[in-house]
């Protein structure tokens, strides 16, 4: 049986404390994320956003986060230590499902899916969630057409 989804929020619901009290610091979910209400959903919120506000793919395994820009710039990486790794790996299959069709299991597998919030984007997800192997790919494809 697979979960049900709870809503997705907007955008605009999305609001996070800037990096430094009273800065302008770009908010980088890899270094500045604080748990909110949601836990796991308003962390994939962000790196969604994040993904499509400044188009970058990430590559992610335990402990570091790869950031390369869409547009061939050069890669950032992040040390990034998240106890709900494997819980992203599980939402990533959920959305395959919810809102690509596609069966994907929670422990691993490739997808693809249109959030809604961003219908020129289409993710494409390549994901191990194993205790011997976690990793995440995240690409969104742009297109001036909505998926």
């Amino acid at each position: 049986m697979t979960p049900t989804l709870p809503p997705l929020v907007s955008d605009t619901a999305i609001s996070r404390a800037p990096s430094v009290a009273g800065s302008k610091e770009e908010y980088v979910v890899w270094r500045d994320f604080k748990p909110r209400g949601r836990g796991v959903l308003d962390f994939v919120d962000d790196m969604f956003e994040r993904l499509v506000s400044i188009r970058l793919r990430i590559d992610w395994r335990p402990g570091i986060v790869m950031e390369f820009p869409a547009s061939g710039g050069e890669p950032h990486s992040y040390e990034f230590e998240f106890r709900a790794y494997r819980a992203v790996m599980a939402r990533m299959a959920a959305l395959c499902h919810e809102l690509g069709s596609q069966e994907v299991s929670p422990y691993g597998g490739k997808g693809s899916f249109t959030d809604p919030r961003w219908p020129h984007v289409c993710f494409h997800v390549d994901f191990m969630n194993t205790p011997a192997e976690q990793r995440l790919e995240l690409t969104p494809v742009f297109s001036s057409e909505p998926a």
